[in-house]
């Protein structure tokens, strides 16, 4: 028989919100044990630097930016613990931006790149997607009346790929796929911190590797945390909450039960669930709650939203590759947008022997998947990022990278105008969507749902009204009201789950 682990408390999930918890549970001196139970063979969850094959540049494969520095308690404990510092370089500084009609090449002039785009948002009991198309049809067609009318035609394709292309990177900020799926009503509901974006230079992972340690520091020699890798979660057993369940484990000190897919099993007296909403949704249909879960809290689940936002890293051993499409006059861009027409010829052929590879799907050439990619960032002179979000970033999961090597090489020549741009050297693609223990990015509010949603799925459980402290504790970035789809989202979010478990 497997070795039953016995915890005060147990914590699922060992991303952001798990640590988190751990960590101000223990300087709120938890009177207990506490365990962490993590599925992958690393902490950190969604937040996962890697390295380059070429140049051993650190990449984020999940979590890219601390949004905002002023009061943010990301930027905040990294700045104390000297990881990062005041003249750290934002998202923010000057960024050359070009932009690109896909079809054939052509540059656009720059001066539709910087007009104003949207007025502020009014009230509409309607999706965010509709409002903007809307808005974005009356600012075109006032801003054709000062043009004449032979050019007009030709500026209103331009200037509407331009927006679609604004579209498609909102999709990617968000985490949906379409701004119909979000809610306009509640747009608004997500706060922002004061200050530049920035990225971490050591990379993301210091920030787990920084509540680890301050994890240790505060329980050296007590022995009273102890996580968990390699252990995804099968079955959480609880008493449920009808009077019959609750009196049947009256006198159990350990109620709640958690099967293991590797045979581990875990009792503890309260749980925390830190694992992502995407998980929530699929497991909410499954047997993986027994008994299951509150009906009101299946239906805030089911109504929330979360969605794929994919990255594919292409690397190029050659610095010139880089370097000569992306220095225009003299000067380096930053950005290249990609501003794709419908009529777009997807059969192109750019006059160059692209190898063939008899994995590759043909059906996948009528979805044009790539279309979805708004622009192509300059990382380095070795290597490009771009970004995906969707269901097209769904069929992009679904092929291998040398398959995506391949079909993006293509239109690659075709926006370079150079038949023999080269295939890259490497091809790095996250896959969110498919990954079992995320099933997606980040949450946003979905135009079926509402902050109320969010406040009923961080609601705690208690098996009877008079319990002191609750059995089962919901936390991570999608539980928070404000700063959901964010690690300081999920890091403040930890910070509540442990304040239900204070004296």
């Amino acid at each position: 028989m497997s070795e039953i682990f016995k915890f005060n408390l147990i914590i699922i999930g060992g991303g952001c919100s798990g640590l988190s918890t751990a960590l101000h549970l223990l300087k709120q001196n938890f009177p207990g044990t506490i365990g962490l139970i993590e599925a992958r063979n690393r902490l950190g969850g969604r937040i996962w630097t890697m390295k380059t094959k070429i140049e051993e540049k650190k990449i984020e494969i999940g979590a890219n930016w601390i949004h905002g520095i002023i009061n943010n308690p990301i930027y905040e404990l990294l700045y104390q613990k000297r990881i990062i510092d005041s003249n750290i370089e934002s998202n923010n500084s000057i960024h050359n931006i070009q932009a690109k009609i896909c079809q054939n090449g052509d540059d656009i002039d720059t001066v539709w790149i910087r007009k104003k785009t949207l007025k502020e948002i009014q009230f509409y009991n309607d999706s965010m997607g509709k409002y903007i198309d809307a808005e974005i049809n009356k600012w075109i067609e006032n801003e054709l009346m000062a043009i004449d009318s032979d050019q007009s035609t030709t500026h209103r394709t331009i200037i509407r790929s331009l927006f679609d292309s604004l579209i498609k990177r909102e999709t990617c900020i968000s985490g949906c796929n379409s701004m119909d799926d979000v809610s306009l009503q509640y747009f608004d509901q997500y706060k922002e911190y004061l200050g530049p974006h920035i990225t971490i230079p050591l990379g993301y992972d210091s920030l787990i590797n920084v509540l680890l340690d301050d994890i240790e520091e505060i329980d050296l020699d007590q022995n009273r945390f102890q996580y968990f890798l390699d252990s995804p979660v099968r079955k959480i057993c609880w008493p449920g909450l009808s009077r019959k369940s609750v009196e049947k484990i009256a006198d159990d000190s350990y109620p709640i039960r958690i099967e293991c897919s590797n045979g581990m099993i875990f009792e503890c007296k309260h749980l925390v669930l830190t694992i992502t909403l995407g998980c929530l949704k699929k497991y909410v249909k499954e047997n993986f709650f027994e008994p299951p879960l509150p009906e009101y809290k299946i239906k805030c689940i089911n109504r929330m939203g979360i969605d794929i936002v994919d990255k594919i890293f292409m690397e190029y051993s050659s610095k010139s590759t880089i370097f000569d499409v992306f220095t225009k006059d003299g000067v380096t861009i930053d950005e290249m947008m990609l501003l794709w027409n419908d009529d777009d010829d997807d059969d192109y052929d750019d006059g160059s022997n692209v190898e063939k590879t008899t994995e590759t799907n043909e059906s996948d050439h009528s979805q044009p998947w790539y279309k979805k990619i708004y622009s192509i960032y300059r990382i380095s002179d070795h290597f490009i990022q771009l970004w995906i979000s969707g269901n097209e970033a769904r069929i992009l999961e679904q092929l291998n990278e040398h398959e995506i090597n391949e079909q993006l090489t293509k239109q690659f020549r075709r926006i370079f105008r150079n038949p023999q741009f080269p295939m890259a050297d490497n091809v790095i693609v996250t896959r969110w969507g498919m990954d079992p223990f995320s099933f997606g990015s980040y949450s946003f509010i979905h135009k079926h749902s509402s902050p109320d949603d969010i406040e009923k799925l961080s609601k705690p459980i208690y098996l009877q009204p008079n319990d002191e402290l609750p059995a089962i504790v919901f936390s991570g970035e999608a539980t928070h009201k404000e700063y959901f789809s964010t690690v300081h989202g999920a890091f403040l979010s930890g910070i509540e789950a442990a304040k239900n478990f204070s004296n």
